[in-house]
C-alpha cells in the first residue's frame, strides 16, 4: 500500500521538466471542454489551459470528477489490497 501522494510523486518525477513546468497546482477548476483536438479546462481565476488530458489529484471530493462527463459517485469497497501497474514508476 501507498498514499496517494507518494502515487503522484512517482508520476511528477517520471515526467522531464517540460512536462513538469505544465502541472498546475493550487488551482480552482471551473470548467473542463472536450475539443476535436484534446481538452480546455478553465479555473476560477480566468486562466486557461490546454492539452491531450486532464489529470485530477484534488481527493474524494474531486471538481475534477464532478465536472467530466464520465461523472460517478466515489465509493468504498473495503478491500485491503491494491493493485496497480505503473511504467518506470519507483515506488
Amino acid at each position: 500500500m501507498f498514499h496517494r501522494a507518494e502515487l503522484i510523486q512517482a508520476i511528477y518525477d517520471g515526467l522531464n521538466e517540460k512536462d513538469q513546468a505544465r502541472i498546475h497546482t493550487n488551482k480552482q477548476l471551473e470548467n473542463i471542454e472536450e475539443t476535436d483536438d484534446g481538452v480546455t479546462v478553465t479555473c476560477a481565476d480566468g486562466s486557461t489551459y490546454q492539452g491531450s488530458i486532464v489529470l485530477g489529484a484534488d481527493g474524494v471530493h474531486s471538481q475534477t470528477r464532478k465536472l467530466s462527463k464520465y461523472h460517478s459517485s466515489p465509493w468504498t469497497d473495503h478491500r485491503l489490497s491494491c493493485f496497480g501497474m505503473f511504467q518506470n514508476a519507483r515506488l
